[in-house]
């Protein structure tokens, strides 16, 4: 059972209430405490959740590392986790994808407000700067940021084939320049250099290539797919 409680100070009564309910049922399951004194007063309508505490004990594990280890994958942190409580073959443990969002719920109170205008400064601490350096490029009125990590940039050197993708909206765009990474045999193409642009003109493309090849430096390669429009 998992239950929310409600504290009358006065009296020092405590009632908890089952916290299982929807639209269409609301279990009635209330036990008074008193001290140490419990007493049930009505009984369940539904039946119990198998591994409830396992999944509750998760949760609470994912969103305390979620808050002290911001930089690690989220989907890394709930796999750890739940093979840790769960078990690898244990087939009712939480998914992990359910464990992901509360993660990221949690960390997105802790992310600063979104900025309205351009005028405004990085926070180093909160995109961990010393391995995911940003290079703040600034285009007439507008502002462009460029992150990658240097071994991002080791690969895209030695990568024969770049592609380049983007994400438009009419605010700016998130641009990506991915290459193909082999791995046990295995090849899959990955996102190395991240850039956010306020503005997507001809002239800032340009602006932020060159900003780009000089973070990169000399490099190996032969061709280059753009799966995005023209800017005009």
């Amino acid at each position: 059972m998992t239950a929310n409680g409600t504290n009358n100070k006065k009296s020092g009564l405590v009632t908890w209430r089952c916290s299982s309910r929807c639209k269409a049922v609301r279990c009635p399951f209330t036990v008074s405490q008193r001290g140490d004194h419990f007493v049930q007063k009505r009984e369940h309508l539904h039946a119990a959740v198998p591994n409830q505490e396992l999944r509750h004990r998760a949760y609470s594990k994912a969103r305390a590392l979620a808050k002290t280890g911001v930089f690690i994958p989220s989907r890394t942190i709930s796999e750890n986790i739940l093979t840790e409580e769960c078990g690898k073959e244990d087939v009712a443990r939480s998914r992990v994808n359910l464990l992901k969002r509360a993660m990221n719920h949690a960390r997105a109170r802790l992310r600063p407000k979104e900025p309205d205008t351009l005028d405004f400064e990085v926070d180093a601490d909160i995109i961990n700067a010393d391995v995911f350096p940003v290079k703040d490029i600034q285009c007439d009125s507008q502002r462009h940021f460029v992150f990658a990590t240097e071994y991002q940039l080791y690969i895209l050197r030695q990568a024969k084939r770049w592609f380049m993708d983007g994400t438009f909206k009419r605010s700016g765009q998130l641009f990506t320049i991915n290459a193909f990474v082999e791995r046990e045999g295995a090849s899959k193409q990955l996102p190395l250099v991240f850039v956010l642009m306020s503005r997507r003109t001809q002239a800032d493309n340009e602006f932020v290539f060159r900003a780009v090849m000089e973070r990169v430096g000399n490099v190996e390669v032969e061709g280059i797919v753009a799966d995005f429009e023209v800017s005009f």
